[in-house]
């Protein structure tokens, strides 16, 4: 059985690497570095970031309004808010922060 098991896992390490010569891979984004991945990629982090920062806003907001007076429901609704606002704030950040980065990184 040990045997068995030997051989299966020799021709799962063996046989992926005998082809891959023959694998050509594309560069679907057309982007040669991290500044232009990142502006290509963030239009559409944000397209899909500001619907869901909208809805967990509407969301916090609806646990503080029917909270009922309870303290834990008005801190979760709270945090909530927060944690969408700080979220999408980093999704309009990464755009602008890359070349700050790779200013830094060159001097």
């Amino acid at each position: 059985m040990q045997r068995l098991i030997a051989a299966a896992l020799g021709w799962m390490t063996v046989v992926p690497f005998a082809h891959a010569a023959d694998v050509a891979l594309t560069n679907p984004l057309g982007a040669d570095n991290l500044k232009d991945v990142i502006d290509k990629v963030a239009p559409t982090l944000i397209a899909i970031a500001a619907p869901i920062a909208t809805i967990m806003v509407i969301y916090g907001a609806f646990l503080m309004i029917t909270s009922g007076g309870n303290d834990e429901r008005i801190s979760t609704g709270r945090k909530t808010i927060l944690y969408a606002a700080i979220g999408f704030a980093a999704v309009l950040l990464a755009s602008s922060i890359v070349p700050v980065i790779l200013d830094v990184f060159k001097k």
